[in-house]
């Protein structure tokens, strides 16, 4: 597995905020990968929680941003993207609660917990971020206000 690299291309929605938002995620990610790529588990243990935390934040931030333009735009596939994100937060929640229970364990931290995390968010980005938050971008071209989105 690799870092990720932003593909305006490939990843970008056109909507500045979103954009920026999952190019945060990106980041977050990232800084995960060099975690599971460290050579001493018993380093990794603050970094994940902190990874972790994170997550949460990004969770609660970007979620509530999308879910107030669904509602400002008026998205009719809001409640099916909105599902999505509950799922997202449950699957954080059941692995916060994961790494709560193996702190300590550095072997357990490590592996597979590490790369359960990583799979998750990979598997998110591509999947939701680059077809569920499109179809967002697509509603809102085709309703000619791609280019003036704003809270």
């Amino acid at each position: 597995m690799a870092k990720i690299v932003w593909d305006h291309n490939s990843m970008g929605l056109g909507i500045k905020l979103l954009d920026e938002q999952h190019q945060r995620l990106v980041g977050i990610i990232n800084q995960l990968y060099e975690i599971v790529e460290q050579p001493e588990p018993a380093t990794a243990e603050e970094p994940l929680h902190d990874i972790i935390d994170q997550l949460v934040d990004y969770a609660y931030y970007h979620f509530q941003t999308e879910e107030l333009l669904f509602e400002k735009y008026q998205y009719p596939q809001s409640f099916a993207h909105i599902s999505e994100h509950k799922y997202f937060t449950s699957e954080l929640g059941r692995l916060a609660a994961r790494f709560a229970n193996e702190r300590g364990d550095t072997e357990r931290l490590r592996q597979p917990l590490q790369l359960d995390i990583l799979a998750f968010l990979t598997n998110w980005l591509i999947n939701h971020i680059c077809f569920c938050d499109r179809g967002f971008a697509n509603y809102l071209k085709q309703q000619g206000q791609l280019g003036e989105i704003t809270l």
